[in-house]
């Protein structure tokens, strides 16, 4: 029973520590004051693979692991990510677009990203990480989604 509850913290503290340190990732914090129209390319993108498509993080490749949950989200490139992220349904319930253009508060990627546990809609945030993303970088993401989420 005792080697249960050592591998159950073992894989909890793996599945953590997986994902990027937000502490120490220069892509996360290069975004030092929210940008009005930011680029997916150069600003965006940047952001989610040193984050989410890290060496080890949950969203690398098309095959990368979710935790518990089965989410098959690839954001190993920026053409893949944002194939993954604009206009596909969630996973989550309610159901709701990962992105949806023009329309933050609908979608998933800016709610869960998102300190406030209650806008969240009780879903824990991402990325999974002792730190949440700096709320430059996360106001940056909500401007872009709300001038069309462009795959510029």
């Amino acid at each position: 029973m005792r080697r249960l509850g050592w591998l159950a913290a073992a894989a909890v503290a793996v599945s953590v520590c997986a994902c990027t340190d937000l502490t120490i990732d220069t892509a996360v914090n290069q975004i030092q004051t929210p940008l009005d129209s930011a680029s997916f390319r150069k600003d965006i993108y940047p952001v989610l693979k040193a984050t989410c498509a890290a060496s080890g993080a949950c969203h690398l490749g098309p095959n990368a692991p979710a935790g518990n949950a089965v989410v098959q989200m690839d954001l190993s490139t920026d053409s893949a990510a944002y194939a993954n992220l604009i206009n596909v349904p969630s996973q989550g319930r309610p159901p709701m677009m990962r992105v949806r253009p023009f329309k933050s508060d609908s979608s998933f990627m800016y709610r869960v990203i998102t300190r406030d546990p209650t806008y969240r809609l009780s879903y824990y945030r991402m990325p999974v990480a002792p730190y949440a993303m700096p709320d430059a970088t996360v106001e940056t993401i909500k401007n872009w989604i709300d001038k069309g989420a462009l795959y510029n």
